[in-house]
């Protein structure tokens, strides 16, 4: 803003300050301004005068009809008609509607053009004020040639108020100390005199996710709340994030944050061996994970070859990673008779892999289950046995026999005998069990049960 004051001539020799001018340009917002007038006899005595800011230039002035417009009115309630006074004779300009107090800048958010007639004074300049314009302090702002007024402030009401929040950091690293791990938020526009919170989720703002850490706020009668303090918890896995501040019914979420640090990411197998020739808990390898990016979709899998080589998946899952960049535990189950060799576990989330761990598939050759098992003449506690020996892959080193009275799982094994042909002893009279044998070798995995038969003891 550029001001000039003039004082008049007055006689001369009186010790009043002489005639002349003063001009100062002032900064967008300046609230007050100073001249300085030198004594004409004794340049040592001065005279300040000291003015509140902004002026409006001699004679430019601007009059709404209102000061005060409900923005959920109609376009009638809406309007602000404006007429002014005192600017360049002829000559086009504006007046718009700008946020804010008078001479704070502020943004325009209603135009209108004006043409002033020969006394320099236009009238009927319309402003139609936006529906639900968010309510505040909005000030007039007259243009014309190198004269403008900006001195009416005009309140409008009804419109919502954005909440809004402010950290005093966008990035975070987990890493660091408490201080560097400590975002300080403040609030305004939320519902007036409530209790809230404020806090730090997973994703990008409107993501939602579950939250990593928050703090309670409290707003006061202007819907303000406090710097308040969120702390980031140390190593929390690197990522986006989002603050999002409630209070009642009011809501901000649209701030970013980004953490950097964190913990490694993981991936950690209960085992890293696994018998491909195995049951199916002997092939299962449960996974879980650390330190990946939170709340992100992702796979694990079990690849040929080794750590970094890429290779081919032969089993995988689809996981999600939690607010906190885990995993629960996720079963693989290798393939039967999945070829033995180098394997490596694998996992990517988003930007992030995981391949750091070896597992070793074994294919030790499994014994053929015995045939023909066949019961002989029972007697009361007694069931005499034989089957066919086992050739295959090797010959057998030995046999496990197990019964179960029948109907029920209740088995019980006798220990290893070497030929084909065993004897059940301690049996119960008159009673059906079921039998099943396997074979045994070593440097090979037990054979499967042979098929039950059932045998009756004698009465």
């Amino acid at each position: 803003m550029t001001v000039s004051l003039k004082w008049d001539n007055d006689p001369p020799k009186t010790g009043l300050p002489n005639s002349g001018t003063d001009t100062k340009v002032y900064p967008p917002g300046s609230t007050a301004g100073m001249v300085v007038a030198t004594n004409e006899q004794d340049p040592t005595k001065t005279e300040t005068v000291n003015f509140a800011l902004p002026l409006t230039p001699t004679g430019a002035a601007i009059t709404p009809d209102k000061t005060t417009v409900d923005s959920t009115g109609d376009a009638t309630a809406r309007t602000i008609t404006v007429a002014g006074t005192g600017f360049p004779a002829s000559i086009t300009g504006t007046v718009t509607l700008n946020t804010g107090a008078p001479a704070s800048g502020g943004t325009v958010v209603v135009t209108a053009n004006i043409n002033t007639n020969a006394a320099g004074a236009f009238t009927g300049a319309v402003l139609l004020v936006p529906a639900n314009q968010p309510a505040g302090p909005f000030h007039l702002l007259a243009t014309v040639g190198a004269v403008t007024s900006d001195i009416t402030a005009i309140t409008v009401t009804g419109g919502a108020q954005v909440p809004t929040i402010t950290p005093d950091k966008t990035t975070v690293d987990s890493n660091g100390d408490v201080t560097a791990r400590t975002v300080t938020v403040t609030g305004v526009n939320f519902a007036v005199s409530g209790t809230g919170t404020v806090a730090i989720h997973p994703g990008a703002p409107g993501a939602g996710g579950t939250a990593v850490a928050s703090s309670p706020v409290t707003t006061d009668a202007a819907g303000a709340f406090p710097a308040t303090t969120v702390v980031v918890p140390v190593g929390q896995s690197a990522g986006d994030y989002h603050i999002v501040a409630t209070v009642g019914a009011t809501t901000s979420d649209n701030t970013a944050l980004a953490v950097t640090g964190g913990a490694t990411a993981t991936l950690t197998p209960d085992k890293t061996t696994v018998e491909s020739n195995g049951d199916a808990v002997a092939r299962t390898v449960t996974v879980t994970g650390a330190g990946l990016p939170v709340s992100t979709a992702g796979h694990i899998g079990i690849n040929t070859g080794a750590p970094g080589s890429g290779g081919t998946e032969v089993i995988g899952a689809n996981v999600t990673s939690d607010a906190a960049g885990a995993i629960v535990a996720t079963p693989l189950i290798v393939p039967a008779a999945q070829a033995a060799g180098a394997y490596h576990l694998l996992g990517t989330f988003g930007a992030t892999t995981v391949d750091a761990t070896a597992i070793t598939i074994t294919a030790t050759p499994v014994m053929t289950a015995p045939t023909n098992v066949a019961a002989g003449t029972t007697t009361a506690t007694t069931v005499p046995l034989t089957w066919d020996a086992v050739t295959a892959p090797v010959t057998a080193d030995g046999y496990i026999v197990r019964w179960a009275p029948t109907g029920t799982t209740t088995w019980t094994e006798r220990p290893v005998v070497t030929a084909a042909a065993d004897t059940i002893t301690g049996l119960t009279a008159s009673t059906g069990y079921d039998i099943q044998v396997k074979s045994q070798a070593a440097g090979h995995l037990d054979s499967a049960w042979s098929t039950t038969i059932t045998a009756t003891t004698a009465a």
